[in-house]
């Protein structure tokens, strides 16, 4: 599972209150339905709405398991703005760590 946190500002710079952030799988048209609030733990994620809204400060965060998604922003006083081809890995299972040993794939 992969963390993500975002930040929508307006053509000035200034946060983006209320946009709504949707996830979806790279290439479809359908909200992912499983997406976890980053602050949930690893062992125990709390579910995040699929879309989200952005805060006062404009950001928003979300966790996902690995895999390659589209983030699509809108609302506000901004254009739609897509955020293509985001890749989620989880570094702890797929690269060598000398902390947890080597990874099968480098074997």
């Amino acid at each position: 599972m992969k963390r993500f946190y975002g930040v929508v500002q307006d053509q000035t710079g200034r946060p983006v209150d209320g946009a709504s952030v949707s996830v979806y799988a790279a290439g479809t048209t359908t909200p992912l339905v499983t997406i976890y609030a980053a602050a949930g733990s690893r062992t125990a994620p709390v579910g995040q709405s699929n879309p989200m809204t952005t805060d006062a400060n404009g950001e928003y965060s979300f966790a996902a398991a690995d895999g390659n998604y589209d983030i699509i922003i809108t609302g506000g006083s901004i254009a739609t703005k897509t955020i293509p081809n985001v890749i989620f890995v989880d570094e702890l299972t797929t690269f060598p760590s000398p902390s947890l040993g080597t990874c099968p794939l480098y074997t």
